[in-house]
């Protein structure tokens, strides 16, 4: 709570410094529709298989509390991402966006398209995945989450008008680790605008969850000083 009430706060002091993007979610029938049952080579646990017969179950829930999860985003998404703005000082492309909110186990937050997966934030799921122990997850991860995939479009935005030299200095690295680096950058900057850095040890561990490459990345910029205000510096337009 204490640090909902923070952002609230900031969010009232930087509305009018800059506009933010309205960010509409919407559930998307389709991704579930077509959840595949079996796909080859198969990926997916045993647990996470049987997860989706049961997406009618959890749908119900999901279409529930949508509002629920619109809210959690106007509250405390907009100020993560009024910050982000504010330190970089370059408009977002677009005014609008819209995310699709799906619960397939087989897809994972995205940014392109936007879509954010919610299974895990569901009373109707938690029993069903172990790791959760008949908890969901709390509700700011999927915030967080959702803030680090608006952060790509943005971030895309402003490289293809400035390409970024650290980048071009390290051709060879993969993808994932190179699209990653401006990007916790910018994020751990603005978790550190809001007063917010007690939280970034728990969004590592989500972090850290979804490969190497992720992981890498975020030890670049949380280990390298220099690195960090490097890539911030080059995402500055004041």
């Amino acid at each position: 709570m204490k640090y909902l009430v923070t952002l609230l706060f900031l969010f009232s002091i930087n509305a009018q410094s800059m506009e933010v993007p309205r960010l509409k979610l919407e559930y998307s029938y389709a991704i579930d529709m077509y959840c595949p049952l079996r796909v080859e080579p198969e990926a997916l646990e045993p647990w996470q298989l049987a997860l989706i017969p049961k997406i009618s179950i959890y749908q119900v829930e999901l279409i529930q509390k949508l509002d629920w999860f619109q809210f959690q985003w106007d509250t405390q998404g907009v100020p993560l991402l009024m910050a982000a703005m504010n330190e970089v000082g370059a408009p977002f492309p677009v005014s609008a966006l819209q995310a699709a909110v799906f619960l397939c186990p087989r897809y994972p937050f995205m940014g392109t398209p936007l879509a954010f997966n919610a299974i895990s934030y569901l009373e109707s799921s938690a029993d069903d995945i172990p790791s959760l122990g008949g908890q969901p997850l709390p509700v700011f991860f999927f915030i967080s989450t959702a803030f680090h995939e608006v952060l790509h479009k943005y971030i895309t935005s402003l490289l293809k008008l400035r390409p970024s030299r650290i980048l071009q200095k390290i051709p060879n690295e993969t993808p994932l680790y190179r699209a990653h680096l401006h990007l916790f950058a910018l994020q751990r900057k603005s978790f550190e605008s809001l007063g917010l850095s007690h939280l970034l040890p728990h969004i590592k561990k989500l972090e850290s969850l979804h490969g190497l490459d992720y992981k890498r990345a975020w030890e670049s910029v949380y280990s390298n000083n220099e690195l960090y205000r490097e890539l911030l510096g080059e995402l500055k337009w004041r």
